[in-house]
């Protein structure tokens, strides 16, 4: 009998190449306290990707979660601070790393 999926059975799966594109930009970005990148530049890296990859768009991008990878580095020690713009406020959303 077939049943239905529970939550844990589901799952975001981040391409390595993206994890690699967001650990190079932290290194780039690093100033000794924190690592600042802008949610654009993610994408923009990720839409270039890499030669002989298949053409990636911004929609598969946002369709797939690619840009949920928060966790992942809270798991591995940093403390990560997502943010964007409020109502009334103009700024490029970004990443914040941080050491935990």
């Amino acid at each position: 009998m077939i049943e239905p999926i529970r939550p844990n059975d589901v799952w975001i799966e981040i391409p390595e190449f993206v994890i690699e594109i967001v650990n190079k930009m932290i290194k780039e970005a690093w100033d000794g306290e924190e690592a600042k990148i802008s949610q654009k530049d993610v994408v923009d890296k990720i839409l270039r990707g890499y030669p002989g990859m298949e053409k990636i768009t911004t929609g598969t991008v946002y369709k797939k979660h690619w840009l949920d990878f928060e966790d992942l580095y809270r798991k591995a020690g940093w403390k990560v601070v997502y943010d964007k713009p409020g109502f009334n406020e103009s700024y490029e959303p970004y990443f914040k790393f941080t050491k935990e």
